[in-house]
């Protein structure tokens, strides 16, 4: 004997009151799982990625510290000079990394923008190479937040006279965040704050762009030794 389900052996009109009983089960699942869906794409929509601890190396007497290293893509990597020599850095293939200068006694951050494996190494001393390897995954480096550019550049006055000046004049951040310099001029800059900010030795050479990173809490003016008349104003509330 066949088995009719009770919903087939109802008439419209009936079919209308009983509706909550045939119909309203897969309604309700439907509405369920729509908005189970919903928190669900919420969710991943606010969902942020860890950012990963910094990856540092040195350098010392045309020697890296490390033979390779693993990034993420859009990760920085920390490059501490410690020697007396310069690096100019350089990739193969290319990176997509910007121009990039080592200074001695300099520590530069170097966005590697591109999944791939690189060979590191730079144009004074091409014997000096680092391989690094840069998954496809994005990722953030802990510390390396940049909120602003501020940009060095050059204006030429009527008397043919280079007048130098920083394109920002204040600018106000959190510890632990930075600002990326970015040097537009034909002048190599070596950077002073006061007061003293914690930044070390930082060179930034003409064309070149720097990731600084403030630590510590206050109001400092950072110039630079070969233009002190030029300066900018940086606030790092806690």
């Amino acid at each position: 004997m066949k088995r009719l389900h009770l919903c087939a052996l109802i008439g419209a009109p009936l079919l209308i009151t009983l509706l909550t009983a045939c119909g309203s089960t897969t309604m309700n699942s439907a509405g369920s799982a729509g908005s189970a869906g919903s928190t669900g794409n919420q969710s991943s929509a606010n969902t942020q990625v860890p950012c990963t601890p910094p990856v540092k190396v040195s350098l010392t007497s045309n020697t890296f510290s490390k033979k390779s290293v693993s990034l993420k893509m859009g990760e920085m990597l920390t490059i501490a000079n410690t020697g007396s020599l310069q690096y100019t850095l350089m990739t193969k293939p290319d990176a997509g990394m910007h121009y990039a200068v080592v200074d001695p006694n300099e520590t530069e951050h170097v966005k590697f923008p591109r999944a791939g494996i690189f060979k590191l190494s730079s144009h004074e001393h091409p014997a000096a190479i680092l391989t690094v390897k840069v998954a496809s995954t994005p990722g953030t480096t802990c510390g390396t937040t940049s909120i602003q550019t501020v940009n060095f550049a050059s204006n030429s006055t009527n008397a043919g006279v280079k007048k130098y000046a920083f394109t920002t004049k204040t600018v106000t951040i959190k510890t632990g965040q930075g600002i990326t310099l970015s040097n537009q001029s034909d002048r190599n800059l070596t950077l002073t704050s006061t007061p003293t900010a914690g930044l070390g030795t930082t060179q930034v050479d003409a064309n070149e762009q720097q990731l600084l990173v403030f630590s510590k809490s206050g109001t400092y003016k950072i110039s630079s030794a070969q233009l002190p008349g030029e300066s900018f104003k940086i606030v790092v509330q806690k």
